[in-house]
């Protein structure tokens, strides 16, 4: 039985390095659970443990509001649902951005804007691109620089190991 007080799921732990920039700790940010603190009480948590980076699977406006000038850099994404409206309508790719990012930026640190969670390979996955063009596009046209990627399913991969020979499967 979970804890109320286990209200995310470190599913993985990432470490990232940019030119000039620390390292540091990210957490997948998990909504589905019983007794959860608020989003307010949860951001807190996640600074008072130095944790800057962090990931959620849909676009929460109550955790985006706690985000904001938290300092935390955040991957957004996008619902798997979602996608096959945002790849065939530009205008829904518009009213996502507007609905959802526009109103935190810059107060939220955007880093990643994700269209989907593992739905390469699979019936979803012809709608990724098309997302991730839309997507981008209306993030240009509100003048907010925020690169948009997908997360692939392990299953995709042929060889991992050593990574200098990781391939994916044909």
């Amino acid at each position: 039985m979970a804890s109320s007080f286990i209200f995310f799921c470190i599913f993985a732990c990432f470490f990232t390095a940019q030119s000039g920039a620390q390292l540091g700790v990210g957490v997948n940010y998990g909504l589905l659970g019983d007794n959860l603190p608020a989003p307010d009480a949860t951001i807190g948590l996640l600074k008072s443990r130095n944790i800057t980076k962090a990931r959620i699977f849909d676009p929460n406006p109550d955790v985006l509001r706690a985000l904001e000038g938290s300092n935390i850099e955040l991957v957004l994404g996008v619902r798997n649902e979602d996608l096959q409206q945002l790849a065939s309508d530009k205008n829904a790719a518009t009213s996502w951005v507007a609905n959802n990012v526009a109103p935190h930026f810059p107060a939220v640190k955007f880093r990643y804007i994700t269209a989907g969670n593992e739905v390469i390979p699979g019936p979803l996955a012809t709608f990724v691109y098309g997302a991730m063009q839309n997507l981008d596009a209306a993030l240009k046209s509100a003048n907010i620089t925020v690169p948009v990627s997908t997360a692939v399913s392990y299953g995709v991969m042929g060889a991992a190991f050593p990574p200098s020979s990781g391939a994916f499967l044909d």
